[in-house]
């Protein structure tokens, strides 16, 4: 698998981690993952915390949306390079810069769900795996499988241990360098956020598409 290529999934794992962390302490909602906010809603809903029901049912609703549109960019269920996937990590991050000037926290937490639901749901391909790059309780599933097979003499799947070592990994460098940002720059960490989508976007489409 081409380098540059799994350079940029490791930098998206970052973007979600980094995400992820913000918009906990930014909003108390998970941003990048979804079974513990589905718990959350209940819990919410029983409790009577309604507008904490109203972030996380619209967090729902958005991440799910991203996927809506990839099915729609990426009907085809083939990975194969091509421009739209540099393109639209450029329109992403440049429309999260216009959203963010109007430092709604609202509008700013239903579309950072929103890309990251898009994110998750762009077709690719590691290897006969499909890659998640927002969330990673599969990968430690998977993971484990890898090590058992491994164990059994599946000398092939080390690559995929790495794979899925690497990814966890990446997320949790964007967890723990949001959490040092948060508290200096608060919403703004978001801008960082919007012009690293952009950057990949031109990263995507300047060192990948033609490989």
């Amino acid at each position: 698998m081409n380098k540059k290529f799994l350079f940029l999934i490791y930098a998206l794992c970052i973007l979600a981690g980094f995400l992820n962390i913000s918009t906990i302490l930014i909003f108390s909602v998970n941003s990048s993952h979804y079974t513990g906010n589905i718990t959350k809603l209940v819990l919410n809903f029983y409790n009577h915390k309604y507008e904490m029901f109203f972030y996380i049912l619209g967090s729902f609703i958005t991440f799910m949306f991203g996927g809506i549109i990839c099915g729609i960019l990426f009907h085809e269920k083939q990975f194969k390079s091509m421009k739209r996937y540099g393109l639209l990590l450029v329109i992403l991050g440049s429309v999260y810069m216009l959203i963010l000037f109007f430092k709604n926290s609202i509008l700013t937490l239903f579309y950072t769900t929103f890309l990251l639901g898009l994110q998750n749901g762009m077709y690719m391909f590691y290897k006969h795996i499909l890659i998640r790059t927002t969330h990673f309780t599969g990968y430690l599933s998977d993971m484990g499988f890898s090590i058992g097979r491994i164990f059994m003499g599946h000398k092939e799947d080390i690559d995929l241990l790495k794979f899925y070592l690497i990814s966890i990994l990446s997320f949790i460098t964007g967890c723990i360098i949001a959490f040092n940002l948060v508290s200096s720059i608060k919403t703004n960490v978001f801008y960082i956020s919007s012009i690293s989508y952009v950057i990949l976007g031109i990263y995507y489409l300047v060192f990948i598409k033609n490989n």
